[in-house]
């Protein structure tokens, strides 16, 4: 039975490493997006500017 618990307590910490390594992405791919949403707003306002 201990060995069960201890396996399980293994898991448990691979498991939030995963989730850590995930949560570390999707905060990069946000401010990533942020970065092009902005780049991409003031493409449109410059080619509204050179019409």
């Amino acid at each position: 039975m201990e060995m069960a618990i201890r396996e399980y307590f293994e898991l448990m910490e691979e498991l939030g490493d995963v989730i850590n390594q995930q949560a570390d992405k999707i905060a990069m791919l946000s401010k990533r997006n942020k970065e092009l949403t902005a780049e991409n707003w003031r493409l449109r306002k410059m080619k509204g500017r050179i019409k």
